[in-house]
């Protein structure tokens, strides 16, 4: 094991993954683990050694592609360097006052109507529209070049040259694939058993298992012959458009969060990160953008260090910046942000650009702030706070469960409330919560909302390839994105599972149904009417004797798309019109 010091943040090497998760354990105030990359000269393969039939839940990896470096901080060389900048950075302190600043009251009272208002504004056409019309205004530029470059990749690059994959075909394979995220299986081959308790039947009716698992071997987002060097060159075209799609709409809301996001991932990347604490701990690093109700703007994978930027600025900032380009008109927007990007000098900068912007700050990112100390406010009562500002920014230290600070640029600590509070002694109690705290609560956790929808039905199904996490969550995203426009247009409730289910019933009939050698008995689901009334590939066909559809007579004739029975006459035609 290997120490090093740097600015206040010790560094310890280990070569063994458990190993440096031990430590990260057992060490006070350890914030990050990277696993560094592996050393040059590897063979440079996507393909990775793991059985991506087996769909049950992962495991810590055993092996890591080269050293662990945990990042903790030193307390004793942290207040060192703190009391040597101080020293040599006093004529720079702002001048900070017993005072507090006026907050800044909020533009939009009702955030969702004027979010509604602004996107019917915006397009006029999505008033009323359909799930399916919503997903395939924003999917539809992904999906067409997803299938572009997979069929280049099989024919070009694998040697297939009888690959032929069509947008209705690839639509198909993402119905399976979204269907996989609520219709749990252990196996991916069980999808296709033929067993009553495994079958699941929407599988074998749509796409053989072959086709399925040759489509998910050659997908690709990007052309191998014109690549970039940067480490995401492979998927970062996808998200490219992601974006574009993210703000076709505008950004609608107020109230703007700035926080990470992981991907899982298990596999060998010298981008994948460890990240004590987190719900997921391994996986890719995203810096994401999204409103307060979880609605996301913008998605970038982080790529660790990268020489173009410039070395004097902290990567929070970086990342606050570059986040907020999706912004047209700074004074619309509050933005909200925690601990690991906040500091004085972000605060004031966003004030001068327009941004209103509140967060939770670190004790030596308040640029000399006079504020109590910690150990001192643990010794106040719950619900004490004090404050400085120096005219334009606000630092307050507020006592709760834990002690707490907060800086902003744009609400103070007026008006104060009483919240409800529980202690075991006196049960339940009043304390007094300053202005800003509520505030940052209200605005705060977009991103963590978002991050819950993309894990309550996160498609099951693996792949070899160590880009299929980063492309399946981009699919996700998108269906997250136009469930939320789709409440915003319609303030329909409808729950995700109920728009994943009907975007999947539409993506399963884009193509002829495959023919079954018996059909299992049951009552038949409805077909949506995106799929009754698109005019294609509707054809009559024999059947047993059935009841029609339309009349409830019997009848012969199918609709070979639809699987529905109806007559040749009025009945097929009432049948496929809106």
């Amino acid at each position: 094991m290997d120490r090093q010091t740097f600015y206040g943040t010790s560094i310890s090497s280990h070569r063994f993954l458990r190993d440096a998760a031990e430590f990260a354990e057992d060490t006070e105030g350890a914030t990050d683990i990277a696993i560094t990359g592996p050393p040059p000269g590897g063979d440079g393969s996507d393909i990775e050694q793991l059985d991506d039939d087996n769909l049950e839940e992962n495991v810590m990896p055993k092996e890591i592609a080269s050293e662990v470096d945990v990042f903790y901080e030193d307390h004793e060389e942290l207040v060192e360097n703190i009391s040597r900048k101080s020293k040599r950075n006093k004529r720079d302190l702002p001048k900070w006052k017993h005072s507090h600043i006026d907050s800044q009251p909020d533009i939009f009272q009702d955030k969702q109507e004027s979010a509604k208002q602004k996107l019917l504004e915006k397009c006029p056409d999505l008033a009323g529209a359909s799930e399916w019309a919503v997903f395939e205004k924003v999917f539809q530029n992904m999906l067409t070049h997803l299938v572009c470059e997979t069929n280049k990749y099989a024919k070009r690059d694998c040697n297939i040259p009888n690959f032929n994959l069509s947008c209705e075909e690839m639509y198909n394979f993402l119905g399976l694939l979204l269907l996989s995220g609520y219709n749990l299986r252990t196996s991916e081959r069980d999808y296709w058993s033929k067993a009553p308790d495994l079958s699941c039947r929407a599988f074998a009716e749509t796409m053989s298992r072959n086709r399925f698992q040759q489509i998910k071997h050659v997908i690709h987002a990007a052309d191998n012959q014109s690549l970039s060097s940067e480490k995401m060159a492979k998927i970062s075209p996808l998200y490219e458009m992601l974006n574009q799609s993210l703000l076709m709409f505008g950004v609608l809301h107020e109230y703007l969060s700035i926080d990470e996001s992981m991907v899982p991932y298990f596999g060998r990347h010298s981008c994948k990160q460890f990240i004590r604490g987190k719900p997921i701990r391994f996986g890719f690093k995203c810096w994401v953008i999204a409103s307060s109700s979880g609605m996301p703007y913008k998605v970038t994978i982080y790529q660790g260090k990268n020489g173009k930027h410039n070395k004097d600025v902290p990567l929070g900032t970086r990342v606050v910046m570059d986040c907020l380009e999706v912004c047209d008109k700074p004074t619309s927007h509050h933005i909200f942000f925690d601990n690991f990007f906040t500091s004085f000098d972000l605060i004031s900068n966003l004030k001068s650009l327009g941004y209103r912007a509140t967060g939770t700050v670190r004790e030596n990112r308040t640029k000399g702030c006079p504020v109590k100390s910690v150990q001192e406010m643990k010794k106040n009562s719950r619900g004490s706070y004090d404050y400085r500002s120096d005219g334009e920014v606000e630092v307050v230290r507020w006592n709760d469960n834990a002690v707490v600070s907060f800086c902003s640029n744009a609400t103070g600590i007026e008006p104060i409330t009483q919240v409800k509070r529980w202690e075991k002694k006196k049960g339940t109690v009043m304390v007094s919560q300053p202005k800003v705290v509520a505030q940052y609560n209200s605005g705060m956790g977009g991103v963590d909302l978002m991050d819950r929808a993309l894990a309550d039905y996160r498609p099951a199904i693996k792949g070899k390839k160590w880009y299929w996490p980063l492309l399946v969550n981009v699919i996700n995203i998108a269906v997250v994105y136009s469930w939320r426009v789709y409440q915003l247009c319609t303030n329909a409730q409808m729950t995700q599972k109920e728009f994943r289910r009907s975007l999947v019933a539409v993506m399963l009939k884009q193509s002829q149904p495959r023919p079954r050698a018996e059909s299992l008995p049951g009552p038949s689901s409805p077909v949506p009417i995106e799929v009754r009334t698109d005019n294609r590939k509707h054809y009559p066909q024999s059947c047993p004797v059935r009841r029609c559809t339309v009349c409830k007579k019997n009848c012969r004739i199918q609709c070979s798309k639809c699987n529905k029975s109806m007559h040749l006459n009025n009945c097929f035609q009432i049948y496929h019109e809106k």
